[in-house]
């Protein structure tokens, strides 16, 4: 693998994605890094986010969602879960509110209102393609 700025691995390298030839199939799929809380540079006005040292990052990152102690359900009750795994479904719940909302909307509709939404951050500056963080407020119609 090749070494990411700060997360685990460039998603060029590690990702199926690029085990796909059909360019159509590529463009349909949203790829999800992870992100989490900054304490140690945010302030009471101001949340800072950075990516979690799991997360792929590179130029393939589409979008990025909160992925760090995210409150989940375990065999055993709930937890505080880290993980890509925790990020995907924020990105997967946008989707599936854009739909309940207007069911016409095509599949690129959605992938476009998703990642048109997110919201740039400063401290994620040229770590993103899109410079974006998921805002499924403003992915609403």
């Amino acid at each position: 693998y090749g070494g990411g700025e700060s997360g685990g691995a460039l998603a060029k390298y590690n990702n199926f994605i690029n085990l796909i030839d059909d360019k159509a199939v590529k463009d349909r799929i949203i790829v999800v890094g992870s992100i989490g809380i900054n304490a140690k540079n945010s302030t009471d006005s101001e949340t800072r986010y950075s990516y979690s040292t799991f997360s792929n990052v590179g130029d393939r990152v589409d979008v990025v969602a909160p992925g760090e102690d995210i409150y989940s359900s375990v065999v055993s009750g709930y937890s505080l879960m880290s993980g890509t795994s925790m990020a995907a479904p924020m990105v997967t719940g946008t989707a599936a509110m854009l739909y309940s909302c207007d069911a016409s909307l095509s599949l690129m509709d959605v992938r476009n209102r998703i990642l048109q939404s997110a919201r740039p951050l400063e401290s994620l500056s040229g770590k993103v393609a899109t410079g974006g963080m998921l805002d499924a407020g403003a992915a609403m119609p």
